[in-house]
């Protein structure tokens, strides 16, 4: 394949496998992407050490938003009848009361 700074950059192209990393990262969401993206090129292009980094930085991004997507759909659950806690785990549930 044919390198260019535009195109094809080499820091993206030179995996042993031959896949560009945007063949694999164009099927991720923002931050999953970014991260695959940070990890695949650490320490082809500058600072590993960085580039790990930024590649915490988003996976931990996206979990924050996965996080919080799930405590909006735990907070749009009915309440228990008999407590009135949401997803309720009171022992009477356990009971069949």
């Amino acid at each position: 394949m044919t390198h260019d700074a535009v195109d094809h950059p080499q820091h993206y192209t030179s995996h042993p496998s031959g896949v560009e990393c945007i063949a694999v990262t164009e099927h991720m969401n923002f931050c999953l992407g970014n991260a695959v993206k940070y990890l695949w090129r650490a320490g082809l292009k500058g600072n590993a050490i960085e580039d790990l980094e930024k590649a915490r930085w988003y996976v931990d991004r996206e979990i924050k938003r996965l996080e919080r997507i799930e405590r909006d759909a735990f907070c749009m659950r009915k309440p228990c009848a008999k407590c009135g806690f949401k997803d309720c785990v009171c022992q009477h549930l356990a009971e069949g009361a």
